[in-house]
Parts: C-alpha cells; sequence; structure tokens
C-alpha cells in the first residue's frame, strides 16, 4: 500500500489499529487493538501514533513509542 496511501487513508477519518501475530515455537495467535490510529505525513517521517489500548489476547501491553514497537 505504501507509506503515503496510508497515511492519506488514515487522515480522512478516525482508524482502529489490530496487530496480529502467531508465536513461531507453539503457533498461537496474538492480538492487540488501539481505538485510533493515524500517520503523519513525509515531513514527520511518517510517524506512527496510535492511541486507547484495548486489551487483547496478548496479556501483556503493546506499547508504542517513537514509531518503535515495544513487547
Amino acid at each position: 500500500m505504501g507509506l503515503e496511501r496510508l497515511y492519506l487513508l488514515t487522515t480522512s477519518g478516525s482508524y482502529q489499529l489490530r496487530i496480529e501475530w502467531q508465536q513461531a515455537v507453539t503457533g498461537h495467535w496474538f492480538a492487540v487493538e488501539y481505538w485510533l490510529f493515524y500517520l503523519d505525513n513525509e515531513a514527520a517521517w511518517y510517524t506512527m501514533h496510535a492511541s486507547g489500548y484495548i486489551p487483547g489476547d496478548d496479556g501483556r501491553v503493546l506499547c508504542i513509542q517513537n514509531c518503535f514497537l515495544y513487547y
């Protein structure tokens, strides 16, 4: 899709973010969700913003800070 198109899409309305992943060893699936998600423009290096954590089935909080994912 590309970052510019994702930026344009997320500035046209309100979007939620859902991240899903599968654990390699067990094959179990996990997910986290955020109520609000958007990207900044190219001048701001397409910085990703997500807020309003919705508890998922991962059992821990996935924090998004300075466009890096920590878990």
